[in-house]
């Protein structure tokens, strides 16, 4: 019976795929939940540095009248983008925040009298603040895995009854976005 010998089963492709490819897949997705740690991070904090941007201008827009002095808005815009800078330059770890990178639009910006909120108005005041994060898939898709970006927006109130006023149906109503000019 020398013609019919066992045969054996060579399984030695099947463990080097497994020794290779296992490793590789672990790591990438180590580096994916990494990348995802840092993207949801910065996102939090671009979210708080629009908040205290808006709160900063609703501060300054409390201590002044911005109907009758004209620094008061350009006032009012750079204390929320200085505030949204001392809240994201505040973090350790991965940086997304790059100078400019926060914009104030109100109606109190536009520079024609019609743009401006009439009496008893309170007008809006919005807080965008976007920037980048460098984490290690960012240039596997650029615009899209390393791009944060938050808005605040809000009545700038500046009389304590005026709030009752601009109220609609259990909310705010924000105006269209052509309406709000860049600070």
């Amino acid at each position: 019976m020398s013609g019919f010998a066992p045969s054996r089963r060579d399984d030695s492709g099947e463990t080097l795929a497994f020794l290779v490819l296992w490793p590789v897949l672990l790591v990438a997705i180590l580096v994916l939940l990494v990348h995802t740690f840092i993207v949801v991070n910065a996102q939090a904090e671009a979210e708080v540095a629009a908040s205290a941007g808006l709160r900063a201008a609703w501060r300054s827009a409390a201590a002044s009248d911005l109907r009758n002095q004209p620094d008061a808005v350009a006032e009012m815009a750079n204390e929320a983008k200085t505030a949204a800078a001392e809240v994201a330059g505040r973090g350790e770890g991965w940086r997304w925040w790059t100078p400019g990178a926060t914009e104030v639009k109100s109606d109190w910006c536009a520079a024609s009298a019609p743009g401006l909120p009439q009496a008893g108005e309170a007008g809006w005041v919005q807080v965008k603040v976007e920037g980048e994060v460098f984490g290690p898939m960012a240039a596997l898709w650029p615009g899209r895995l390393d791009r944060v970006y938050a808005v605040a927006s809000g009545p700038a109130v500046l009389d304590s009854s005026l709030g009752q006023q601009i109220e609609e149906g259990g909310g705010y109503v924000l105006p269209a976005q052509d309406q709000l000019a860049v600070c």
